[in-house]
């Protein structure tokens, strides 16, 4: 038997508190144990609790709005560090643009 709306707000409320703070293996246990729960799906319960309480309704002018919180920006960095320098690449492009533009496979043939 399944738990009524209600309960599963009144769950997602508090879970979604503890989601926020915690780290990233945290995070794997409690939606480990919210989907248990719950029974939502996964994906499904990640977005739940990445966006529990982000919208607000209020009236204007009459109106009912929804204002919902912008996304956080990223961090820059990360990915892959770089395998050449700048120097190396402008030299390579310039022996690319000589050859003809080949591809990297006859490229890397024409630079042996």
């Amino acid at each position: 038997m399944g738990l009524d709306m209600q309960t599963k707000r009144n769950i997602t409320a508090v879970t979604a508190q503890r989601y926020r703070t915690a780290d990233r293996q945290g995070k794997t246990a409690i939606l480990n144990e919210f989907t248990a729960t719950t029974g939502y799906h996964r994906k499904y319960a990640l977005h739940v609790l990445a966006n529990w309480d982000s919208t607000r309704l209020t009236v204007l002018d009459g109106k009912t709005v929804r204002l919902k919180a912008g996304r956080r920006k990223r961090k820059p960095g990360g990915g892959r560090p770089k395998v050449y320098t700048d120097q190396a690449i402008a030299v390579l492009e310039k022996i690319w643009v000589f050859e003809g533009y080949p591809c990297g496979k006859l490229l890397a043939q024409i630079l042996r």
